[in-house]
């Protein structure tokens, strides 16, 4: 009867194999090693210089608190990046604290708090973007009159539709490094009489109000503001905003100018003939244009009849040379030199009368045309494609980020967020980063002192502004996390999820721990928060 048990040459072979493996397994561990060690010691210009080639500029895409958002997925790349090692960080800080979002008013003290420990940190932020609801403004102005000192640099300032403004800020005459202005559901006209003293520097200003309610101040209508330097202007306005900025502002530079009507969701709040008004802003400002970016209101009734006043209107525009508009205009203008076709919904690409996308119309219409485009931004929102997709473009164009797809060459452009097609609607609200923020929202700041507001850092309650703001984002789910930031893979079937938790459990791996009181405690406040969030948005 043969043995069952291996002979001794058997073991011997068997016991070279195994060594012969973990000697292959020890050299590839060693290489990755010594690739490792190598990579931090690369000069740091050239680290930066990677770095900056490997997240998406933040003028491509839009802040926004969803978790999976391209804005969120693009800020967890930074911090994968400089958390590797102390030359990563000290190549990759720069890039996390250029751009700065903030959603709570947590992350605001968080923020200031960080930024008047760190000197060297302050010298790096260039844009403050502010996204949400204020109900005691005490603590907010205490904070915010200090943020010119804690932002030096500062070149971009923004307000959400999200953000509670109570007045411009009396800070703002100390910025004069601020250059680019954001106001978003905001009336403008309210904020002609603070506008005024940054004015002289803007060279972009994006303004998106609701009713400017002028009966209630009727002495700021008076004011005229002077934009000296202004080339870029955005605007999404109602009737008396648009009059507003047609009488009593000055853009005497202008070069590029979006006129956007209102939204769907908007369209209740404007009444009169939006599209003509944006006419007659055009015809009063705009001698120096060269770009024209008209968007088409489809609930604007008197299309047709402004369209004699739009041919006249951009007849007289000599040196416009780039136009963007929807492809169902039929317009004389000869002097135009590059045309792009914006789509406004998808059905438009099929539809029937769209003259701009035949040839011999395009001939007639435009006969000194040297490039026409047609622009199909995608599900990513790109705020100012003209940058992007310029008309002089001659190859093709890919930009790939973490989350982020785009392609675009001469004829067309498409912009894919990989990461917000597994938005879950339960996901599309508030995203509370950290408990400081309700700790923040409770402080009460003494009566006595507006010095002591910044002397306890204990009363702030708040960490380092990556730990409260922007980390706590990255602890939440690590599994969603690495799906989200791959952004290109396929979401996993509940069968490899299965199998994937029994060869855990198999191989012996530690059970989820419970979530922890402080947890619970966070959750419960964070669906109070969003209840009372969608209760006072809704009342709005």
């Amino acid at each position: 009867m043969a043995s069952d048990k291996p002979s001794q040459e058997d073991r011997n072979g068997t016991e070279e194999q195994k060594r012969s493996k973990l000697a292959k397994e020890d050299v590839k561990i060693d290489c990755t090693i010594q690739r490792a060690m190598h990579l931090p010691h690369l000069p740091w210009e050239i680290l930066h210089l990677i770095f900056l080639r490997t997240v998406a500029p933040g003028w491509l895409i839009m802040p926004d608190r969803r978790y999976l958002s391209a804005w969120n997925v693009n800020t967890r790349a930074k911090l994968h990046l400089i958390n590797v090692c102390r030359d990563w960080y000290e190549a990759g800080i720069e890039l996390l604290y250029e751009e700065i979002a903030i959603n709570s008013i947590g992350q605001l003290c968080a923020l200031a708090s960080t930024l008047r420990t760190h000197s060297s940190l302050a010298d790096k932020v260039a844009s403050l973007h502010l996204s949400f609801y204020i109900h005691d403004t005490t603590v907010y102005r205490r904070i915010y009159d200090s943020l010119p000192s804690l932002c030096p640099n500062l070149v971009k300032l923004g307000f959400s539709e999200f953000f509670s403004c109570p007045g411009m800020p009396p800070y703002l005459p100390s910025l004069h490094s601020l250059t680019h202005l954001e106001l978003h559901s905001c009336s403008f006209v309210l904020f002609a009489g603070s506008i005024d003293i940054v004015a002289a520097n803007l060279v972009s200003l994006s303004v998106y109000g609701h009713n400017s309610d002028t009966n209630d101040r009727e002495d700021e209508t008076t004011v005229e503001v002077q934009f000296p330097r202004l080339q870029v202007l955005r605007c999404r306005l109602d009737t008396d905003g648009l009059t507003f900025i047609t009488e009593r502002c000055k853009f005497p530079a202008l070069k590029t100018f979006l006129g956007e009507p209102p939204s769907i969701f908007d369209m209740y709040n404007y009444t009169g003939n939006i599209f003509r008004h944006i006419l007659i802003f055009i015809q009063h400002h705009g001698q120096r244009l060269t770009t024209l970016f008209l968007y088409y209101f489809a609930y604007d009734v008197k299309l047709q009849e402004n369209a004699p006043f739009m041919a006249k209107v951009l007849a007289e525009l000599v040196h416009l040379r780039h136009l963007i508009i929807p492809p169902f205009f039929d317009i004389l203008v000869p002097q135009v030199l590059w045309l792009d076709c914006y789509f406004v919904w998808q059905q438009t690409r099929h539809a029937q009368i769209l003259p701009l996308l035949s040839a011999d119309e395009r001939k007639n219409l435009f006969p000194n045309l040297q490039r026409f485009r047609c622009i199909d931004p995608g599900p990513l929102e790109l705020p100012l494609i003209y940058v992007l997709l310029p008309p002089t473009l001659e190859d093709e164009c890919h930009f790939s980020f973490p989350g982020i797809d785009i392609k675009c060459d001469a004829r067309s452009m498409t912009g894919m967020s990989t990461a917000i097609r597994e938005v879950k609607d339960d996901e599309e609200d508030l995203d509370f980063s950290s408990g400081s923020a309700s700790e923040c929202e409770s402080y009460e700041p003494p009566p006595d002192s507006e010095e002591s507001d910044w002397s306890d850092e204990s009363e702030w309650a708040s960490a380092s502004f990556e730990n409260s703001a922007q980390e706590a984002e990255v602890s939440n789910d690590s599994k969603r996390e690495t799906e989200s930031f791959e952004g290109s893979k396929p979401r996993e079937t509940e069968s490899s999820n299965d199998t994937k938790r029994e060869t855990e459990s198999l191989e012996g791996s530690k059970p989820r721990e419970t979530e922890s009181s402080e947890e619970l405690e966070w959750k419960a406040d964070e669906e109070q928060c969003l209840k009372l969030w969608r209760k006072a948005r809704f009342a709005s």
